[in-house]
C-alpha cells in the first residue's frame, strides 16, 4: 500500500494530480509546510477516529485546525482517536503519511469545513515524504467525503507575520528609550554565524578521539565545552551530555517550549518546537522516531530527556565503527544537529 496505492488510486480515476515527493521528512504538519513552502493551514491532515457507534472513520482538516469536542460530538457523536498501529492497519499507510486515498479498507471520510479557506491543499500521499496537491473541490469529489464542522473556529485576529511582530517590538523599545538595533544585530549575527551545530560537532569529535576529554564532558558538560571556547548563557546552569551506545539511545525534547543548548548544538529546528513533537516524543517515542526516519531495534533501550530552564542536554552520538582511523576534522563533518538531539544515529 502506501505511496504506490495512492498513485494507483489517481491513475484508476484517470486524474493527473501532482504527487510531490521530497527528500525531507514531511510526517508532521510543521515539517510538511516547511518542505513544501506553504503555510501550515494548507497542509490537509488526516485523523482517524473510533466512533461510539463502532465505526472507524477518517477526518480531513486544515493543518492548523484543532478539534472542537462539542462540535465533534454534535456532528459525529462521541469518538476517540485510534492508536497508531490501528491507523496503519486500516488505511495501509504509515503514520505520518496517512491520507484518504488508496486505502487498504473502505472507510467513511469526513471533510472539515476549515479546508474551504483554501482553493488548493496538500494532503499526504501514503508515505512520510510525499504529498498530493489537489483542489478542495476535487478532494471532496474523489473521496466522496461528507462535509462537517467539527474544528475550532479560526481566530478573528490572525497573528501578524513574524517580521511585522519583530518590527513592532523594536519600535516599542525605541519609544521607551531602549535602543534595540544593536542587540538585534548581535542576535542575528549569533544565530547566523556563532550558534551553529558545527560547534557541537567539534565537541563530539574531540570526545570520540580523546578519552580524558570524553570523561570530563560526561562529568561536567558545561566546563568541558568551555575548554573549546563555547560558553553557555548564565541561566543554563548545567549541560548534561548523554552518551549513546550500541544498546542505548537517548533523545531530547522540551515539552514546555523549545529549550536547547543552542550555543553548542545550534538553534532548535522548527519541528522541535512543534507541539506534535513535544507531546508525542514522550508518549510515542519509537513511533515518532520511526516517522522521522530512525527505526530503532526493539531490544535497544530508549531514554527521553525533557529540558528544563536551567538544565540543557546534548546527545553524544555513538561513533560509527568505520571511522576509527578518521581525523577529528573528518569526524566533525559527519555529526549533525539531528544526531545531537537524538532523532538520528550516525
Amino acid at each position: 500500500m502506501g505511496l504506490n496505492s495512492v498513485k494507483a488510486f489517481f491513475a484508476n480515476l484517470a486524474l493527473d494530480v501532482p504527487i510531490l515527493e521530497t527528500e525531507a521528512n514531511t510526517a508532521t504538519v510543521a515539517l510538511a509546510a516547511a518542505a513544501h513552502g506553504v503555510e501550515p493551514g494548507r497542509i490537509a491532515k488526516t485523523l482517524a477516529f473510533q466512533l461510539a457507534d463502532g465505526r472507524q472513520v477518517l477526518l480531513v482538516a486544515r493543518g492548523d485546525a484543532r478539534i472542537d469536542n462539542s462540535k465533534f460530538k454534535t456532528a459525529l457523536g462521541k469518538g476517540k482517536m485510534l492508536a497508531t498501529d490501528v491507523v496503519a492497519e486500516i488505511t495501509g499507510h504509515p503514520v505520518g503519511g496517512v491520507c484518504p486515498f488508496g486505502l487498504a479498507h473502505p472507510l467513511p471520510i469526513y471533510l472539515d469545513v476549515s479546508l474551504k479557506a483554501y482553493g488548493e491543499v496538500l494532503p499526504a500521499a501514503g508515505s512520510v515524504n510525499s504529498a498530493v496537491r489537489i483542489s478542495v473541490d476535487l478532494l471532496a469529489q474523489v473521496t466522496q467525503g461528507l462535509w462537517v464542522d467539527v474544528c475550532q473556529a479560526a481566530s478573528p485576529n490572525p497573528v501578524a507575520p513574524l517580521a511585522q511582530r519583530a518590527a513592532a517590538i523594536e519600535a516599542a523599545l525605541q519609544d521607551h528609550g531602549l535602543p534595540a538595533s544593536a542587540g538585534i544585530a548581535q542576535g542575528v549575527h549569533n544565530a547566523e554565524a556563532v550558534w551553529l551545530p558545527e560547534r557541537g560537532a567539534q565537541v563530539v569529535a574531540k570526545a570520540w578521539t580523546d578519552a580524558a576529554y570524553r570523561a570530563r564532558l560526561l562529568a561536567n558538560g558545561k566546563a568541558a565545552v568551555a575548554e573549546l571556547g563555547i560558553e553557555l548563557p548564565a541561566h543554563h546552569r548545567h549541560l548534561v551530555v548523554l552518551e549513546n551506545t550500541a544498546s542505548l539511545h537517548n533523545v531530547i525534547c522540551c515539552t514546555l517550549c523549545s529549550c536547547t543548548a543552542y550555543t553548542v548544538i545550534g538553534l532548535p529546528p522548527d519541528w522541535y518546537k512543534d507541539l506534535a513533537y513535544r507531546a508525542r516524543i514522550v508518549r510515542e517515542s519509537r513511533t515518532v522516531l520511526r516517522e522521522m526516519g530512525l527505526d530503532l531495534p526493539s531490544d535497544m533501550e530508549l531514554r527521553v530527556w525533557d529540558t528544563t530552564a536551567d538544565t540543557r542536554y546534548m546527545v553524544l552520538p555513538h561513533r560509527p565503527a568505520h571511522t576509527q582511523e578518521w581525523s577529528p576534522a573528518e569526524l566533525a563533518r559527519i555529526v549533525t544537529k539531528d544526531a545531537m538531539i537524538g532523532v538520528a544515529r550516525l
